[in-house]
């Protein structure tokens, strides 16, 4: 199975328009800040699985801020990750990723994208499409497969 992570939008509807239409994934995992247009994305792309969770910068909605899923056979962990203080430390985001029994802890927040496999849980930022602290926007893609989990960022 392949899944895309994306975050930190932040009105580059058109950024995430592209990859959603060139996308292989099956299943798209939105960690916040801009998840009214990516809710807008889910209706035009009904082929595709959205999970999403809300931002620090997504007012008055009704999105969860954590969410809990099944993939394959991967618990999966989406959180924005300001609740976290991930810009400070991954401490607290494994800390909770232990507790919950999670084998893909998905964030973002730091607009820096991070992948590590770290005490037998993978951390993953796909970074951010609509303002990204590197300069390039990235997001990341995981697949899931019999023989394991493979994650890569993909720079724009």
């Amino acid at each position: 199975m392949k899944i895309l992570v994306m975050s930190d939008l932040h009105g580059k509807i058109l950024v995430a328009d592209k990859i959603l239409s060139d996308t292989d994934a099956e299943v798209v995992l939105f960690t916040g800040d801009g998840i009214r247009e990516m809710q807008r994305l889910s209706e035009k792309y009904k082929n595709l699985k959205f999970h999403m969770v809300a931002g620090n910068c997504d007012f008055l909605t009704k999105a969860p801020s954590d969410l809990v899923i099944e993939l394959e056979t991967k618990r999966i962990w989406l959180t924005h990750g300001h609740n976290y203080y991930v810009k400070s430390t991954l401490a607290n985001l494994k800390k909770k990723a232990k507790e919950i029994k999670a084998d893909i802890a998905v964030f973002g927040h730091t607009h820096v994208p991070y992948s590590e496999y770290s005490e037998g849980i993978w951390l993953v930022n796909g970074g951010s499409l609509g303002n990204p602290r590197t300069g390039i926007p990235t997001y990341a893609t995981i697949n899931i497969a019999n023989n394991g989990v493979v994650v890569n960022i993909a720079y724009i």
